[in-house]
């Protein structure tokens, strides 16, 4: 009889166990859920700016809180004034505080070359942007951004606190480039389309506080993909 007892305790307080170990799976599993809402969303994406990375119709995993912006980032921006409709876009992180940014022609003077100076360096480096459409060309519009006439020293000059200096060229195209130098002040980014003709980016808002970004996309799943449905389930099914 005391063995009977003695196993009918212990198979309660195994059931007791398990409901205890599951309890706390579920606690476990809500709270990583809730912080996972919190953090994470999806967003639709309509347009064609960021074509080719991401198209009209597609959708981002974009983190919303807790991230950092680098150089080459994707980001969504709100670019509304105070107190109007928000106004939400997607555009990519190409120049950050300190950065200086110069738009000039190519050699053969068809398309604009991008090219960055960032605040620890002294010389301008041609932007490789792989992920591009099409290049920038001259029959896009440049909005408030001044485009240079090609200048085959660029590589010569040197960005300084007190200006730009250079043995091979002249003051007048000294002063060129600095009038159509953009420098990003602190605390903002200049932010452009990869659809670089098609896109109103950052030459037409110009540089925009870091306060305007809403999120960083992390992840852009491929169209009816399993994860782009797993993602809906949870995300459009609230």
């Amino acid at each position: 009889m005391n063995e009977i007892n003695s196993g009918e305790l212990l198979l309660s307080e195994n059931k007791r166990s398990y409901t205890v170990i599951i309890l706390y799976i579920a606690i476990f599993f809500m709270i990583g859920m809730l912080t996972f809402l919190f953090f994470i969303t999806l967003t639709p994406i309509r347009g064609e700016s960021m074509e080719n990375t991401v198209f009209g119709g597609q959708y981002c995993v974009v983190q919303r809180n807790g991230y950092n912006i680098e150089r080459g980032d994707i980001v969504t921006l709100n670019t509304s004034e105070k107190n109007e409709k928000p106004n939400i876009i997607i555009k990519r992180v190409i120049g950050m505080s300190g950065d200086n940014l110069l738009f000039m022609l190519s050699h053969d003077r068809k398309t604009v070359d991008l090219y960055i100076c960032g605040p620890n360096d002294n010389k301008f480096t041609l932007c490789d942007e792989p992920y591009i459409k099409e290049r920038m060309t001259i029959s896009s519009n440049y909005y408030n951004v001044t485009v240079i006439p090609y200048m085959d020293n660029l590589d010569t000059v040197t960005v300084t606190d007190d200006g730009l200096k250079s043995d091979e060229l002249t003051a007048m195209k000294l002063r060129v480039i600095e009038n159509a130098m953009i420098t990003v002040p602190s605390r903002h980014i200049f932010f452009l389309g990869d659809n670089r003709n098609n896109s109103r980016d950052s030459r037409y808002y110009g540089a925009l506080s870091i306060n305007t970004t809403i999120g960083k996309v992390l992840y852009i799943p491929q169209p009816n993909s399993a994860m782009e449905k797993f993602f809906k389930l949870i995300f459009l099914s609230k």
